[in-house]
């Protein structure tokens, strides 16, 4: 049995792939938010916006994918903004975003 090891994709409504993550702590820097009922837990939701670089998008969906294998990286995949190191995954939740603004 395997330990799941999880990628976070973002991809825009329109099909173009944002980026992917691999640590929680880059989600923190974009906009995971600790819940104000216990900061322990963080959410990123349906509805919720974060900001990468000087875009603000809004999640609008989100999907789960379990794969029957883990992918080892040796490959650097589309990753626009470049915000995270690559690491072996074999689940992967993928948050739909919209662009809400620009910040410029």
């Amino acid at each position: 049995m395997s330990g799941i090891f999880t990628r976070i994709k973002i991809k825009n409504v329109k099909g173009a792939d944002i980026a992917y993550l691999y640590q929680k702590e880059t989600l923190e820097s974009i906009g995971l938010k600790p819940h104000e009922f216990d900061s322990n837990e963080t959410f990123f939701n349906v509805g919720d916006e974060f900001t990468i670089e000087n875009n603000v998008y809004r999640v609008v969906k989100i999907t789960s994918k379990f794969f029957s294998e883990t992918f080892e990286i040796d490959y650097q995949g589309t990753n626009i903004y470049g915000i995270d190191e690559p690491e072996p995954y074999n689940f992967q939740i993928t948050y739909f975003v919209e662009n809400v603004k620009t910040n410029d």
